[in-house]
């Protein structure tokens, strides 16, 4: 049912489609695809934590006057995100991370989940 409401979706507002063609999230611009948004004419977008894009594609697809500057710290998830919006003008990405304190962190990933441990440099 999920997946048939993403489609008429898609049908019903057709410039749409890139986000899913360019591996953006459907549902996100379903919820933030409306003209009050539009009328905040937001300048600039955070992305922290971007992985390899999927929000980056969606808003740019919904705003694509706005700055968006992607914080992504996994190598492999940078390189993915920096291809997916490589022609994208006004698109920046950041091999870093962002957080409360400053230090190294280590990433253990599996194919269910990312533990984050951090560690302090005084």
């Amino acid at each position: 049912m999920h997946r048939l409401r993403n489609v008429t979706y898609l049908i019903e507002n057709p410039r749409l489609i890139g986000v899913y063609q360019r591996g953006g999230i459907v549902p996100i611009s379903h919820m933030l695809d409306h003209s009050w948004l539009r009328e905040f004419d937001i300048a600039t977008v955070l992305d922290i934590g971007a992985n390899t894009g999927q929000f980056a594609v969606t808003i740019n697809t919904i705003i694509p006057e706005a700055k968006v500057y992607s914080f992504e710290p996994l190598p492999d998830c940078f390189i993915e995100l920096k291809a997916r919006m490589a022609n994208v003008k006004n698109f920046t990405a950041l091999n870093l991370g962002i957080g409360e304190d400053k230090g190294e962190l280590e990433f253990e990933r599996n194919s269910f989940f990312c533990f984050i441990f951090f560690s302090k440099n005084d």
